[in-house]
């Protein structure tokens, strides 16, 4: 009962705080426009009063200058006249007629208020080097005032400690002795005003501010020792004294200079912790300091210093994050930290409810930066310290009924910035803070294991004879927030959709999208809810949560377009119900129909993005894809694909995915919109079309996962990713999307670069294989040693030849596949040679033979594809092979080989080098037939040469000219 009734005061407090100010300006701008008529009316009858008296003389005012200006006009206008005309009587006449007709005819001009210039952008006036050098400097020259305020104020508070320590007064008449110094004060610094103002003359400038402001400390100090040392007095008391203290403070503030405003709340503020009487804070001490707030901004809502609210709860809020630190009671904390936050929304702006106008304090962050205006940054300020002491009660709260306060106190938080505070535009972004540690207090809470998730665990019985409790409510509940604050976002939305500026529209529906299901997330991840209701019933609350995004999306879809981006927010809330119900399926589905089901949902959100024209849904695609794609590979992946699954579940598992996948990336469609999606889908299709040939390999060679063709395989699954990656590279055109490319391209091909390494390394069969015996098993040409580095050769040349876009890089691609190539024709002739066991050690002759057979055969081919594709280098490489077999004869078979092998050896190798360079001879000679003919350029004909003749005997003759006949 006791907090309700300070509740009600300080509720009332803050009215007389806002309706107090608003009266007393309304009424100064009465005062002064009633005051500017007198003085006009005054002005205009002292002007007809000198007229009167003064007859014909005109009189040296405004009123007459005014009204001599039609008689100029006239003479300006009319005939001219002349002196011999008008005689000098006539004259004098006409112009005093045409003076008191003028002066009687006159009206005053409306005197009218400036207009106002165009809004400017605020400036921060309140934490600036100007006012910082400007309070050195007042302190260099004001430095004894302000030792005489605190000395004043020292006094007031030694008084009631002399009385305890000296017993020389009783409790209550040490309290009265303390109002009495505090009225003693406030009375002589009143006088002083009065007479000498506080900021007028330099001799007794701001002495009323110092000694009001010593009172008003003794003032507070006499309240409290009455209730916290004495006991005289009860809370309720306490609190009516110290309202009337604050707005008797509040009410002096108004007509001193800032000076005393400082003295004031400084003192307040310091007075609790210097009448400590070392027992511990009571909980009255947060709205003590609750109050001294709503003084500071009281005053600075009429004042309009800035820096006395920003003096006023910096300090209070100091002071009552002391008192939570001390562990003086969690609600009363809360209370004041909202009634603080709701005052600072309110009271600088003059209103009931916030009507912050102007930029708000996102915009200072944009490309085009607006300074937002004080109260906005004020409001935002508080608001910031308000979530964080919501975060604080839920982090630290040791009993359900603190946790429940603290996400009780967020909450109030969300709907004051959303609800309440609708009409002020230039506060919408605040309810990012309040939102943001929603759910971030809901992770960090079922993270540590707090009271909610340990009350939670009640629900889960070990014994079967005892009946648990049903905590169901509890998941619900905190479900059921997740739901009211996207409904309070989407209202927020459906508000915001006709503004031309901005985009308030979709933010307030990517918030309304999100929260819901981040909420649904955090609880299904972090919080052991399936193990309290089962994961039908939670199933069931995803199903429930995705029809109500489903609802907002078809409310969203219908509202029209007034913004042009209804297809934005549409796709928004169908994205957040389709991931709903792929958690839902995620839950009750086994792990084979779980990927048919992700796959089925691809295909229609596919197809529902063709008829309804929702670019957006691309991005569920994309995850869904990136979903499927790692849990065929990587959990439950291939591990379960071939220890645990059975035949029958893999082929469905793997057939029944790509052929779903394939069908949406046939109907895909091909414009920009929608290319990423596709892209994604079809890079899925060959990482799980190589993942599935892997996992059917190593089921039939009994599942021998890191052995040298189990390692093979590893290399290309790994790699295959990698080259998707970059495969996906061109049609990715964010920024971060292809940053995430690059990192997920590293990881895979380092990943490949390592199964390489290993098997090279530790799987070899060439050398026994470092951990076990490494043996090839298989048919001949169709064995282990296939699988092994066969794949290996083919993804090294499909990405040399469909991905390599400089030389260098396509040679080195090619030179791999080769090189892996090369090693499976080699082990393979080994084995013919030597049996299963490739480490076996020494060469026969034969095995040496059939390498010079393979090198020279090698080299031929080369040098026939080089003649096909008129290439240099590969027949450049053909004859670096010839030269390799030969050296390989010299240096290796003549030592190696003996008897007829090493005669028909390099007998062969003879023949071989005749047929080899009579080869050459031929393709060299045809080697430009098959070329592309280049026909020279056709010269000009040259001109034919002029001769000039200078014979005049050679000259040519002139030709007679023919004669025309006469017609008669």
């Amino acid at each position: 009962m006791d907090g309700l009734l300070i509740l009600l005061a300080i509720a009332f407090l803050g009215l007389v705080l806002l309706g107090i100010p608003v009266a007393l300006v309304r009424q100064g701008s009465l005062q002064r426009q009633i005051r500017d008529l007198q003085k006009d009316l005054g002005v205009l009858a002292q002007e007809l009063r000198d007229l009167k008296r003064d007859g014909l003389r005109p009189a040296k005012t405004p009123v007459t200058e005014l009204a001599s200006e039609p008689n100029a006009h006239q003479t300006t206008t009319s005939e001219p006249v002349t002196a011999s005309a008008t005689p000098a009587r006539a004259q004098s006449a006409a112009a005093a007629s045409v003076q008191d007709k003028a002066a009687r005819s006159f009206v005053p001009p409306v005197v009218r208020r400036p207009v106002s210039a165009a809004p400017t952008e605020p400036k921060a006036f309140v934490f600036t080097e100007g006012k910082l050098e400007a309070l050195t400097d007042w302190l260099k020259v004001n430095w004894v005032l302000a030792i005489a305020a605190a000395s004043l104020g020292f006094a007031g508070i030694f008084m009631v400690q002399y009385g305890i320590e000296h017993g020389v007064l009783s409790p209550f008449w040490r309290v009265m002795a303390a109002f009495g110094f505090g009225g003693a004060l406030v009375a002589a610094g009143e006088y002083v005003r009065r007479r000498h103002g506080d900021e007028g003359e330099d001799a007794m400038r701001h002495v009323p501010s110092v000694l009001s402001g010593a009172g008003v400390i003794t003032l507070f100090a006499g309240v409290l020792s009455a209730r916290l040392m004495y006991g005289l007095i009860g809370a309720n008391m306490a609190l009516v004294g110290l309202v009337a203290v604050s707005v008797f403070a509040m009410v002096l503030g108004w007509f001193y200079g800032p000076v005393l405003a400082a003295i004031g709340i400084i003192g307040a503020m310091a007075a609790p912790f210097i009448l400590s009487t070392g027992a511990g804070a009571p909980p009255e001490l947060y709205y003590y300091f609750v109050l001294v707030i709503l003084m500071a901004l009281g005053i600075d809502t009429v004042k309009r210093w800035a820096w006395i609210s920003v003096l006023g709860l910096v300090l209070g809020l100091a002071a009552v994050w002391l008192l939570y630190a001390a562990d003086t009671g969690d609600f009363a904390f809360a209370a004041s930290i909202m009634i603080v936050t709701l005052a600072s929304m309110t009271i600088p702006v003059r209103s009931l409810v916030p009507n912050h106008d102007g930029a708000a304090l996102s915009e200072m962050l944009s490309t085009s930066p607006r300074f937002a205006g004080f109260p906005t940054r004020l409001a935002g300020g508080v608001v910031a310290v308000a979530t964080l002491a919501g975060l604080s009660i839920v982090t630290g709260g040791n009993t359900t009924a603190d946790v429940w306060l603290g996400f009780g106190m967020l909450l109030m938080l969300f709907v004051a910035v959303a609800i309440w505070a609708e009409g002020a535009r230039a506060l919408y972004d605040l309810v990012v803070l309040p939102a943001g540690a929603l759910l971030l207090a809901l992770l960090l809470h079922g993270m540590d294991g707090g009271a909610l998730v340990q009350e939670l665990m009640r629900g889960v019985s070990t014994d079967p004879e005892v009946s648990a409790p049903s905590m169901g409510w509890l998941v619900y509940s905190l479900v059921a927030i997740g739901a009211f604050v996207s409904l309070v976002a989407f209202w927020r939305m459906t508000r915001a959709s006709g503004e031309a500026k901005g985009n308030a529209a979709l933010i307030w529906g990517l918030g309304a999208a999100v929260f819901g299901p981040a909420v649904f997330l955090i609880l299904e991840f972090v919080w052991p809810v399936s193990r309290v209701i089962g994961d039908y019933p939670w199933a069931l609350t995803a199903v429930a949560l995705a029809a109500f995004m489903t609802f907002l999306a078809e409310r969203c879809a219908r509202a029209g377009d007034g913004d042009g981006l209804w297809k934005a927010r549409t796709g928004l809330f169908a994205l957040a119900a389709l991931t709903l119900m792929a958690i839902a399926l995620f839950l009750i589905l086994t792990k084979t129909a779980l990927s048919l089901a992700l796959a089925l949902m691809i295909l229609l959100i596919v197809l529902a993005d063709r008829k309804l024209d929702l670019p957006l849904l691309g991005w569920f695609v994309q995850i869904g894809v990136a979903v499927i794609t790692y849990r065929l590979i990587a959990d439950p992946g291939i591990y379960w694909a071939v220890d645990v699954a059975s035949a029958f579940d893999v082929f469905v598992a793997y057939a029944g995915v790509l052929a779903l996948l394939a069908a949406a990336w046939r109907f895909g469609g091909n414009e920009a919109a929608r290319m990423p999606a596709k892209v994604a889908v079809d890079s899925a299709l060959w990482l799980i079309a190589l993942a599935g040939v892997a996992v059917a390999l190593m089921r039939v060679f009994d599942d021998d996962l890191f052995s040298h063709w189990g390692l093979g395989l590893w290399a290309v699954i790994w790699g295959g990713a990698a080259l998707a990656q970059l495969y996906r590279l061109d049609a990715t055109r964010s920024g971060l999307l292809r940053w995430m490319r690059y990192v997920l391209m590293a990881l895979f091909g380092g990943m490949a670069a390592l199964c390489l390494v290993a098997q090279f390394a530790f799987a070899n069969p060439l050398l026994g294989g470092l951990f076990s015996r490494e043996l090839v098993r298989g048919l001949y040409l169709f064995d282990t040693l296939m699988v092994a580095y066969v794949p290996v050769a083919m993804m090294f040349a499909f990405a040399a030849w469909k991905l390599a876009e400089r030389l260098i890089v396509r040679q080195a691609g090619y030179g791999l596949a080769g090189l892996y190539g090369a090693t499976y024709l080699i082990y393979e002739t080994r084995r013919l040679f030597r049996g299963d066991d490739l480490s076996v050690g020494g060469v026969t002759d034969g095995e040496l033979y059939a390498y010079t057979v393979s090198m020279l055969v090698t080299s031929i081919v080369l040098l026939l594809l080089a003649y096909k594709q008129r290439s240099v280098s590969l027949r450049k490489l053909a004859m670096a092979g010839v030269g390799l077999t030969i050296a390989k004869v010299f240096l290796v078979d003549m030592s190696g080989l003996s008897g007829l092998t090493r005669v028909f050896s390099f007998m062969g190798l003879g023949l071989a080098l005749l047929g080899l360079t009579w080869l050459n001879r031929k393709l060299s000679d045809g080697w430009h037939d098959g070329a592309p003919v280049v026909s020279a350029p056709v010269e000009p004909e040259p001109e034919p040469e002029v001769v000039v003749n200078t014979d005049p005997k050679t000259k040519p003759k002139r030709k007679a000219k023919p004669v025309r006949p006469k017609v008669d």
